[in-house]
């Protein structure tokens, strides 16, 4: 899911954000692989072996049980050491004592109010070239650390690494029906059975691969309740999947993807010209056409401006997370057609989906919820709009 939270106003501007999922939360630089760095001194001694720009590669520091520490302070003060992102896990983690906590945007007033586990594992990134021993050491003087607050890890991780290991382990899998969703790298006509449905995906670094259960709620329910030349409107897009979905198995004529990520707005462009092979009597221009992905601003500007033809949409899907989702139903019910439009939301914990449908009910009438609409502690929301305002 997109579980990027928004940083705390807290009256400094701050050149990192948290990002938290059930059971890590990390916070990262924004900015710090796009300008060179200066070495920093603690003590009087560099921490850095040589000044560079844009490393090749970095250094993982892992430090394990922590406990006792102000998380917010540690990962301040490690920014400030010139660290790239530092990332908290629960120690418990994959045991019986394991505390998943889910955080969304404008739950938490400040950073330091989000909870987060009593006994953590920290992994901090730095640069490659950083002294090891002197980054501990100013980490233990700064926030008066016991000398047992030592690394147990330190292991070298390539520039890019990780979107390199994502693609290891994301391999075909089947949605449902004759629909398979196959890594971008791989042939269709090796990995899928003889007349399955193919939808090429090159994940990136936008949410999306088909492997969340929120996304195969989706999926799933696009594959059931999409007609033949439905317009569709994907709010929080991230790869695209979900779009594409609807234009390669459901028959819809045309597609809308909004994002507030550029990288979303890039992948799911990307990836839908990568479906164009095999559409049949569709030109690549024209199979181009049919999926428009764009960040808010544009989306706002062209609905204004009367571009979506009557402003409205056959089909509203939004998989993203149920703070969100509640501010977004003015919009939803805006952009769904009065009285035939369909709305598909995931993204939805199952104890959240009351309360969601509880708000969508004054422009939607929501349809009951069997148990084909719940995974994995997930829940999918959907209704039929009303014909009203």
């Amino acid at each position: 899911m997109k579980a990027a939270a928004a940083a705390a106003a807290s009256g400094v501007a701050r050149a990192w954000r948290p990002r938290r999922g059930s059971n890590s939360v990390e916070f990262s630089r924004r900015d710090s692989l796009l300008k060179p760095r200066c070495a920093k001194k603690v003590g009087g001694e560099s921490l850095y072996a040589l000044e560079s720009g844009v490393p090749d590669a970095h250094l993982s520091i892992k430090y394990s049980l922590v406990s006792g520490v102000d998380k917010d302070l540690l990962s301040d003060t490690a920014m400030d050491l010139g660290a790239l992102s530092v990332s908290f896990e629960d120690a418990r983690r994959g045991g019986p004592q394991e505390v998943p906590i889910f955080n969304e945007p404008g739950q938490w007033a400040t950073v330091g109010a989000v909870p987060l586990w009593q006994v953590c594992d920290v992994s901090i990134l730095v640069p490659l070239d950083v002294d090891v021993d002197a980054f501990t050491s100013a980490l233990r003087q700064i926030l008066s650390l016991p000398d047992e607050f030592e690394p147990v890890q330190v292991e070298s991780v390539a520039q890019g690494g990780w979107v390199e290991l994502v693609n290891q382990t994301f391999a075909p899998m089947h949605v449902a029906g004759p629909v398979w969703v196959v890594p971008a790298w791989n042939d269709p006509l090796d990995v899928v059975p003889a007349g399955a449905t193919a939808i090429l995906i090159d994940p990136g670094i936008a949410f999306g691969t088909g492997d969340h259960a929120t996304t195969q709620l989706c999926m799933r329910w696009l594959l059931e309740n999409v007609e033949e030349g439905d317009t569709v409107l994907d709010m929080g897009c991230g790869s695209g999947i979900l779009g594409i979905t609807a234009l390669v198995t459901g028959g819809a004529s045309a597609a809308v993807g909004v994002d507030i990520d550029p990288a979303a707005v890039t992948s799911s462009r990307t990836n839908h010209g990568l479906n164009w092979r095999g559409r049949e009597g569709v030109t690549e221009r024209e199979w181009g056409e049919r999926l428009q992905v764009m960040l808010p601003g544009e989306f706002e500007a062209g609905r204004l401006n009367g571009v979506y033809d009557d402003g409205t949409f056959d089909v509203v899907v939004a998989n993203i997370l149920a703070g969100p989702l509640v501010e977004l139903a003015p919009l939803h019910a805006a952009m769904a057609r009065p009285g035939t439009g369909k709305l598909c939301l995931s993204g939805i914990l199952a104890e959240q989906l009351e309360d969601v449908g509880n708000v969508y009910a004054e422009y939607f009438d929501i349809l009951p919820a069997d148990d084909n609409a719940f995974e994995g502690g997930w829940a999918r929301l959907e209704g039929r709009r009303k014909q009203g305002p």
